[in-house]
This record gives C-alpha cells, sequence and structure tokens, in this order.
C-alpha cells in the first residue's frame, strides 16, 4: 500500500485532557459517543447569547484533496514535534487522512497521508446510473480514535490493477505512521447459500466478502479493544450483503465475521453513515436495511431488522424487532436501515426509524421480534418526512428534520414520547429531493439554560448525488428552535459552500468544524474543506 507522510516529526508524547467543566472535550467517535445521541454536553464555550452574526462566523477553511463524508474528529493538547496542539483529523474519498491544528489558519497541515488509489464510480456500473457517490469511493466512513493509544481507526477502498480491496488502517495521531501489523485487509467468506448470482461463491455453500460490490458507509465502533465494521452495497446493486467484521485494535487480528443474509440476500448496514451503536454491557445494536427475513421461521437472514448483538458471545443475535409490514418496506425501499439505533440515557430504550417515516420506540432488553400483527414495540408513530440523515436526542427531546420541512423535536417523558412535537421550527430544508435531509448536531453545556444549539447543515437545491451543490449551515436554540445564526445572513464571510451530504459538524471547545464540498460548479469541481466556524475576536 502507497503510504505518504508529509511531515516526519521527532519523539513525541500523546495526552487526552478530561471533559470537566472548562477543561477540552475529545470527540473521538461518529455523533460524540457510543450511543450515537449526537450531542456534545460538554461544550462550555458557545451558547445562545454568542452565537450571533455579530459574534460568530466562519474563521478559516482547511483544503483537503477529495470530498468529505466523515464527522472530523477532535483531540486536544496533542505533542508534536515539541509542540501541544489541539488537532482535528479528518478523511476523505481521496483515501487522504489529514491531522489539522484545530486553531490556526496558518499552522494548516501537521501530517496527511494517502493510503492508496481509490475506486473511480465509472468502474461500478450503477454509478452511470444512479451517482451517489462521484468522482471517486475511498473513505466515506467516520474514523475512531482510541485515546489511551493514541490510535486513528480508517477504512478504505483501494482499487489497484482492477481489484478492489479493503483495509484498516490503524495510525498513529501524532505523525500517521502504520502501526505494527497495519494495514489489515478487510476479506473473509462464511458458510451460506445466499444470492447465488454472487460473483464470487465458493463451492460447497460458501458466501465470500467482494469488496468491488460493497460500500462501508457507517462509523467505526471501537468496543473492548476491538474495531466493528460494517457494510452494504452501491444503491442496492445487487449482489451484495450486509456483512460485519471485527477486528483486534492492538494486532489487527480478525476476531469477526459475519453476514447479516447468508442464505438470501441484500440486508445492508448503512445508516445514513450513523455508527453501530454500543451500550456499557458489550452489546451492539444495529438496523438492516433492504433484504431476506427469515428469523421469523427458523432462519438466519434479518433483512429489514434492528439487531441486538452481544460482542463478548461473538455477536450472537440476542434480540431483534423486524416491522409487521417489512415486505411492504422491502417492495418500496423503504427500509429501517436508513437511520442508526439512538440509545436513550439510562440504555433502557432505544430509537429507531425508517424511510417510510416511522419512528420506533424499543425496550433494549426486548426488541419486540417479528409479529403479523401489531408491532410489539413499545411505541411507534409516523411523522411528515422520510428518515435520513440520524435524529438528535438531547434533554429529553428527539430532533428530527427532513428534506423540504421544517425541524421538530418530540418529548420523552421517561418511557413514551408524545408524538405531536412539542417544538417546531419554521426554516425548511428548501431540497426536498432525495436523501437530502440536513445534517444535525448538538452542542450545550448540560442541561443549562440558554446553552443547548441545535446545528444543521443542507443543501439548498439539487439532489444530493456526489456534485456540489449550494449548502447552507445554520444554528438554532435548541429549546425553542428559533435560529439564532446562519451561514447566509453574511454570506461572503460565511459562506458554506457545497453541502456534504449527511457529515455531522463537530463542535468542540467553542469551534465548529464542518466539511464542505467547496466549488458549486459541476463543471469545476474543487475546493474541497473543513470550514471552521467560532466566535469572532
Amino acid at each position: 500500500m502507497l503510504d505518504k507522510i508529509h511531515r516526519v516529526f521527532g519523539p513525541v508524547f500523546f495526552l487526552l485532557a478530561v471533559t470537566a467543566f472548562g477543561q477540552p472535550v475529545s470527540v473521538i467517535t461518529n455523533r460524540y459517543g457510543n450511543d450515537r445521541q449526537g450531542v456534545n454536553q460538554s461544550e462550555t464555550v458557545l451558547n445562545t447569547s454568542n452565537v450571533t452574526d455579530s459574534t460568530f462566523g466562519k474563521l478559516f477553511s482547511l483544503p483537503v484533496d477529495g470530498q468529505v463524508y466523515a464527522q472530523p474528529l477532535y483531540l486536544p493538547h496533542v505533542t508534536i514535534a515539541g509542540v501541544v496542539h489541539n488537532v482535528v483529523y479528518t478523511v476523505t474519498e481521496n483515501n487522504s487522512i489529514y491531522a489539522f491544528d484545530a486553531d490556526s489558519a496558518t499552522a494548516q497541515v501537521l501530517w496527511h497521508v494517502n493510503v492508496g488509489p481509490p475506486i473511480p464510480c465509472s468502474a461500478i456500473p450503477i454509478c452511470t446510473t444512479y451517482k451517489g457517490l462521484q468522482p471517486i469511493i475511498g473513505i466515506t466512513s467516520t474514523p475512531v480514535i482510541d485515546a489511551a493509544s493514541g490510535t486513528i481507526y480508517v477504512v478504505a477502498e483501494t482499487f489497484v490493477n482492477s481489484v478492489a480491496a479493503f483495509y484498516l488502517h490503524a495510525l498513529d495521531v501524532t505523525s500517521g505512521r502504520e502501526r505494527l501489523g497495519s494495514p489489515a485487509q478487510i476479506s473473509g467468506k462464511v458458510l451460506g447459500t445466499g444470492d447465488p448470482s454472487y460473483p464470487s461463491d465458493a463451492p460447497g455453500g460458501q458466501l465470500v466478502f467482494n469488496a468491488f460490490m460493497e460500500w462501508q458507509r457507517p462509523g467505526l465502533l471501537e468496543l473492548n479493544g476491538n474495531i466493528y465494521i460494517a457494510f452494504s452495497g452501491h444503491q442496492d446493486t445487487r449482489p451484495y450483503h450486509g456483512w460485519l467484521f471485527g477486528y483486534d485494535g492492538t494486532s489487527l487480528r480478525r476476531v469477526l465475521i459475519k453476514c447479516i443474509t447468508p442464505n438470501g440476500i441484500e440486508g445492508g448496514i448503512w445508516q445514513s453513515g450513523a455508527g453501530l451503536t454500543a451500550d456499557a454491557l458489550g452489546n451492539v445494536y444495529l438496523s438492516v436495511g433492504n433484504g431476506t427475513f427469515d428469523a421469523n421461521t427458523g432462519g438466519s437472514d434479518y433483512g429489514e431488522t434492528v439487531l441486538k448483538m452481544n460482542a463478548i458471545s461473538g455477536m450472537v443475535v440476542t434480540t431483534f424487532f423486524t416491522p409487521s409490514n417489512f415486505q411492504a418496506l422491502n417492495d418500496d425501499d423503504a427500509d429501517v436501515g436508513s437511520v442508526g439505533t439512538i440509545l436513550l440515557p439510562g440504555e433502557q430504550y432505544a430509537v429507531a426509524g425508517s424511510k417510510a417515516g416511522v419512528f420506533f420506540l424499543l425496550n433494549s432488553s426486548q426488541l419486540g421480534g417479528y409479529s403479523s400483527g401489531p408491532d410489539a414495540v413499545l411505541q411507534e408513530w409516523p411523522t411528515d418526512v422520510k428518515q435520513y440523515g440520524d435524529p438528535i436526542f438531547y434533554n429529553n427531546i428527539l430532533y428530527e428534520w427532513g428534506a423540504g420541512w421544517h425541524a421538530v423535536g418530540y418529548q420523552f417523558n421517561g418511557s413514551s414520547f408524545n408524538t405531536t412535537p412539542l417544538i417546531q421550527g419554521t426554516d425548511v430544508a428548501q431540497a426536498p429531493a432525495y436523501a437530502n435531509e440536513p445534517a444535525l448536531g448538538v452542542s450545550a453545556n448540560g442541561t443549562t439554560a440558554g446553552t443547548g444549539i441545535l446545528w444543521a447543515a443542507y443543501s439548498v437545491s439539487g439532489q444530493s448525488d456526489g456534485f456540489s451543490y449550494q449548502g447552507v449551515f445554520s444554528a438554532y436554540n435548541a429549546s425553542t428552535l428559533n435560529r439564532i445564526w446562519s451561514s447566509e445572513d453574511n454570506h461572503a464571510r460565511d459562506d458554506l459552500g457545497g453541502w456534504a451530504k449527511w457529515a455531522t459538524p463537530t463542535i468542540a471547545n467553542g469551534k465548529v468544524y464542518i466539511p464542505s464540498f467547496g466549488s458549486v460548479n459541476l463543471s469545476t469541481p474543487g475546493g474541497y474543506s473543513i470550514n471552521v466556524y467560532g466566535p469572532l475576536h
């Protein structure tokens, strides 16, 4: 593999600050934590009174070499070449990993590694008709950082001599150097008779992971020292399956391989990019999209299902939930896998959703199984929009914002939701086209009044087809959903540029980091960057 380190530094050490009051916070995984609530509750700088047009805006941009769909990650107090930096890490579809000084427009690149040629979309037949990603596919998912060892884990797809392959890379956060044993190729096979058209089916009823047909979208999960990686297909293009891999974080030895539909078809895990969810007892929760479901009759296929697996026992399914209308969801491409699973505080309850626009409140101990009659869940209710981009849970409110609609907040009373929104914004996500739902995040200083801010970015026109369309980035009072700031209020200063589809904004220590596709001229794409917003001085 190609490994280009642009700068090499001398001895270094790594320090992770704790998240007590007044001290820097770290953002080391997608959506701020393994519960995937989407909230930084340790933001002590930004609040609803100082995020205004006169006091807050774009400070600078950090240029990168390709599109960014992943959430930027953040570590404070990292010592590189004898200098202490707050560092923001980002990855690109060009298979690059960057470490930037998070506070400086001039220090900029601390290190930059490229891990090999990405696969051109032109090599994948579906890209000629449905342009989900353009023009290359490399690193799409949000990495994960192990703070104790100072390691960032990244999954990249490469294309060498017309052969596609996925690799798990373990890189030193201070230099970008590969750790011992890195990279590890992601590959393997399981027993199964699924999808007979699969070109890599092995004799004897074995199903082989086919990197060319798979897509790695969900953020990586670190749990009990292992790194878990989930896969789906390119725009539902068969043959593909949902796959789940686990690797030891130290040795990069594979410790798990599991196919979600070993005797069926499809069953992809994509979740609009949300990472797999995990609780304190080592259980993993995930949502599966369109595909074969036969677990209700003793089978092993789990399409259209929310799964709970136990990582300690090798990802054995301990409970699941499949809607009674799963076949209709399959037929209409309205899968439950369009959003990830959110664990509510206390881990007794979980929330899942679907493209059909239905939320499910689940008992995390017993998700509900399958019933041919009413679904055996705690609660389900329809909303006005299809669900993508992943909702947010903060201060007992579930926030959702669909394309062509308003932001809304549903109140949780400790055991159920009021299905009539408690709050509703007035701004409308202006482009109601398919998959243009805003990317959301919340920052707050706990539940202190006046500190909760809902951040949202979306495209103002055009379908999210891999090309760049003008985006808008705004901040809202999380208690009222009244807008307090927008990049369009002072476009010349604060322009977001091209919207990066479903890329969760990262709010850390008084600044906001959000990817941009840069130029909105489709004939001359480029200008990809991480925009940095914060208090104006």
